[in-house]
């Protein structure tokens, strides 16, 4: 990763200020341009997917999403529509390992 937010320099907590290339940015924003895409690993993001990732969809960057998606085919409609727009690729894990051998 190229660029990280830093959601605790103001309040000092929990960041030493560095990351994998000593590079932190204060908003989703000025990541923009420094890095090559976005994973979201959070299983509770996804009633809030179709918003927090919109910006780097229509940014055109790769978006790793970590299952489930969102929860609800509106919202993930909603997302697959503003990727295709922006030429952006969106990622999406699979439940396939959770399923059992006579379902698959």
């Amino acid at each position: 990763m190229l660029g990280a937010l830093d959601r605790a320099r103001d309040s000092g907590e929990g960041s030493d200020g560095t990351d994998q290339s000593g590079q932190m940015v204060k908003n989703f924003d000025n990541m923009f341009g420094n890095v090559d895409g976005i994973i979201s690993g959070g299983y509770y993001n996804h009633p809030w997917n179709h918003i927090l990732h919109e910006p780097h969809l229509e940014a055109g960057l790769p978006n790793l999403i970590n299952r489930p998606l969102t929860n609800s085919l509106a919202k993930a409609r909603q997302m697959v529509a503003t990727a295709k727009k922006h030429g952006a690729t969106i990622l999406e894990l699979s439940a396939f390992e959770q399923n059992d051998e006579k379902n698959r």
